[in-house]
């Protein structure tokens, strides 16, 4: 790699920038996100040790794909939200989660939006499975850093039961098979473990999360065709343990 990359360990908050103009864009774009969420009462931190040495091993390709997921949260707030004026938490989140849907070409019918409830999480994925958006509720329930919720796999940072699992993927293949603007999620409650060490601190707490998926719908395109572009999906999630009790849970 043509990237000087030496400079990713330091310390985000007065150590020196990064030397490449990727590490720089990302990591300023990270410090700005992570003001961003502070500024609606969330504090999480940028990013774990961990993480700062996965960086090292990605291309300059993946770098600049995350450093814009970021500028693009960014910029969706600045747009809809350029005073921070409302106080409506169902309200705020609907229209991110909205701008994001047209930012990427896509849209969730009225009856999916109206399923909505107080803090609740949105989570939205493409028609490659892959999530391309989070509502900022998520971040208050968990454990993990910015930048690790980029750099890791999702299964490895959120760790569930192969029945759930095969639960989740019923829900989502029903769906998008048969389009259903609004579905009532069959997978059972269930707990959820945050487990992968990631060196946020030097005392590193696992947690574990009672999690309930609410609701699913099919999202549609701006163009001709029936068929689904992807999914949208509302799930609730409690903190129940944190530390050993939560390292010693494991999932078969």
């Amino acid at each position: 790699m043509t990237l000087q990359r030496s400079a990713a360990r330091h310390d985000l908050q007065s150590g020196p920038l990064p030397t490449s103009p990727v590490l720089r864009r990302l990591f300023a774009a990270l410090s700005q996100l992570k003001s961003m969420l502070q500024g609606f009462g969330i504090d999480v931190p940028e990013a774990s040790p961990k993480a700062l040495d996965r960086i090292l091993e990605l291309s300059d390709a993946e770098l600049l794909s995350i450093a814009e997921s970021y500028e693009l949260t960014l910029q969706l707030v600045a747009t809809d939200f350029p005073d921070k004026k409302i106080s409506n938490e169902i309200e705020k989140e609907i229209r991110i989660a909205k701008a994001a849907l047209r930012h990427h070409g896509l849209r969730a019918q009225d009856s999916f939006w109206e399923s909505l409830e107080k803090d609740q999480i949105i989570e939205i994925y493409n028609s490659d499975m892959k999530q391309i958006y989070r509502s900022f509720s998520f971040f208050r329930h968990c454990g993990y850093s910015i930048l690790d919720l980029s750099v890791f796999e999702w299964f490895a940072l959120f760790q569930r039961s192969q029945i759930v699992m095969a639960q989740m993927h019923a829900d989502v293949d029903k769906v998008l098979t048969l389009n259903l603007p609004l579905h009532k999620a069959q997978t059972q409650p269930h707990l959820m473990k945050q487990g992968l060490d990631t060196g946020v601190t030097l005392d590193f707490r696992a947690r574990i999360c009672h999690v309930e998926f609410h609701h699913l719908g099919a999202l549609a395109g701006f163009g001709p065709g029936n068929q689904a572009a992807g999914f949208i999906c509302t799930c609730s999630a409690e903190t129940v343990a944190k530390g050993p009790d939560a390292h010693s849970l494991d999932f078969i």
